[in-house]
């Protein structure tokens, strides 16, 4: 999903404005949570007395959960009506795709010319955050000089993030995998220039135990 829109509508109390609380009026409260199952990674958390509209740019791949409320310092009863839209993109072409058990790492190689201004990375399980047990993969990669970029090795699936004016040469990517428990899963890894151009894999992918 590229974009989770979250639409609180005809908000209306159900007492008059005098007979609401007197300090705050009577409203709702609406939080949003991301996919991760093992952290409470909170996307909104909010206090309303209206309509309000919110986008979450590019949630995590499993269940979002939004909770919306009657704020406990009410006096009355809040109704409203709660929409949630999903904003999907075409993918790029995927740079490479494989298969991992724990702890197995797979390494490619891209080069990368001096016209490319940034680099984009997103790798995603074909499992998700809700998927039971949650599996964790990482990205590291490694520019011509042989600096490390860490960026890519959280807890986040997919895991997604960009360089900036990168270095012209041979980089090297590595995709490894954690907390399988004894599975094997699909990866699949996108990488994308500033204008949103699939890269080719020309290497060889090197397996590593």
């Amino acid at each position: 999903m590229h974009e989770l829109i979250v639409k609180v509508s005809n908000v209306e109390p159900e007492l008059p404005p005098e007979q609401q609380n007197a300090l705050f009026g009577d409203g709702l409260l609406i939080t949003a949570v991301d996919a991760p199952t093992s952290i409470d990674d909170i996307l909104i958390d909010d206090r309303l007395l209206e309509d309000s509209e919110y986008h979450i740019d590019r949630p995590q791949s499993g269940l979002v959960r939004v909770a919306v409320l009657g704020d406990w310092t009410n006096a009355g009863m809040v109704s409203a009506k709660i929409n949630l839209q999903e904003r999907q993109r075409k993918l790029p072409r995927p740079f490479a795709s494989g298969k991992l058990v724990d702890e197995e790492i797979d390494s490619y190689t891209v080069n990368i010319d001096k016209r490319t201004t940034q680099l984009n990375f997103e790798l995603s399980w074909k499992a998700d955050w809700g998927h039971y047990p949650t599996y964790d993969i990482d990205l590291i990669v490694f520019d011509p000089t042989g600096a490390p970029y860490f960026e890519g090795a959280t807890l986040d699936s997919p895991e997604r993030f960009s360089i900036d004016s990168p270095e012209s040469g041979q980089w090297t990517i590595l995709v490894t995998g954690y907390m399988l428990y004894g599975f094997e899963d699909k990866y699949v890894l996108r990488i994308t220039d500033q204008d949103n151009r699939a890269l080719w894999r020309r290497g060889r992918k090197h397996k590593h135990d």
